[in-house]
């Protein structure tokens, strides 16, 4: 059944992109275009790629934001490689940073990328730092909202503290986003011990 859900809105993304032919963007209802736009990008990989950065850059709102999400959720090592260098570091990038915050983001969540994401992430910051708005640069920390370790909590928190000249104005931004992978530890380790109760109890 799932399967047959991610055919359906790989089809459907397809036929919005116009990899088939002719672009058709009747079928797709706008509350399911993001998740089709994304099973789209894991499946068709680079013959997507160029498609989906011209919707990304040119299209409506809401195509921009569904588009530069769905960039992110990329299998494809050539098509992350090309992210970060032409999309989220590039002076040339053809999206908004807001639009390369989002696809970074998403890559930092990626469970095909999101290691080396975060590794890539911290060697690039000087660079990756001049394209963010002084009034965003306070934000940054953020980008370690999808962590779920304490380890990976004391890494970030490192970091950001030898690198906040970097993010004026830092400090609730981490307190929140530390406050964030607290809890999600906490859960994982809460589920990991009920898990492990109920196998000794069968």
């Amino acid at each position: 059944e799932h399967k047959a859900l991610t055919d359906e809105m790989v089809e459907l993304g397809s036929e919005y992109l116009g990899l088939n032919g002719a672009a058709d963007k009747t079928k797709l209802a706008p509350n399911m275009l993001g998740l089709a736009l994304r099973e789209t990008m894991r499946d068709a990989g680079q013959a997507a790629y160029g498609p989906m950065l011209a919707l990304a850059e040119n299209g409506s709102s809401l195509e921009k934001g569904a588009a530069a999400g769905a960039l992110a959720s990329t299998q494809d090592d050539v098509i992350y490689q090309m992210l970060l260098d032409d999309v989220i570091l590039s002076e040339d990038s053809p999206l908004t940073g807001r639009q390369a915050g989002t696809v970074l983001n998403g890559l930092l969540g990626s469970e095909t990328f999101g290691d080396q994401t975060w590794d890539w992430f911290k060697a690039n910051l000087p660079a990756y730092v001049n394209k963010v708005p002084d009034v965003r640069k306070g934000g940054l920390p953020g980008v370690g909202r999808n962590f779920c370790s304490l380890e990976r909590r004391d890494e970030l928190r490192s970091f950001v503290e030898a690198n906040a000249e970097l993010m004026p104005g830092y400090e609730r931004s981490l307190m929140q986003t530390l406050e964030g992978i607290e809890l999600c530890a906490a859960l994982k380790d809460a589920k990991a011990d009920e898990l492990a109760a109920a196998l000794k109890a069968r």
